[in-house]
């Protein structure tokens, strides 16, 4: 991961996104997902059961490429795999974000 990246500063951007998604109702109850790639192998993602409007840096996870957690105190997303397909056929593509509204 490259030495200038805040990444407690991209979790807490993520949790914005969320809260915003939820104050719109983009993305109702725990439904909807975030993700962030931080290097060619690793990447942010949210958890699983969490509402999105509620979420803390803390809750962020992280995860390789093939979506082994690899820090997170909580269970992360198993739509994180439709993620990081998209990630791997774009490799510019650093950041996704799907709803269900």
């Amino acid at each position: 991961m490259p030495s200038n990246v805040n990444v407690h500063q991209i979790k807490k951007e993520i949790c914005e996104i969320g809260r915003r998604l939820y104050a719109k109702g983009f993305a109702a109850a725990n439904d909807g997902n975030i993700t962030y790639r931080l290097s060619e192998n690793e990447v942010l993602c949210t958890p699983t059961m969490i509402c999105k409007g509620f979420m803390t840096p803390e809750d962020i996870c992280t995860v390789d490429m093939d979506g082994k957690q690899l820090s997170g105190r909580r269970k992360r997303t198993s739509e994180v795999l439709l993620h990081l397909a998209i990630m791997k056929a774009r490799p510019e593509i650093k950041s996704c974000v799907h709803c269900h509204p």
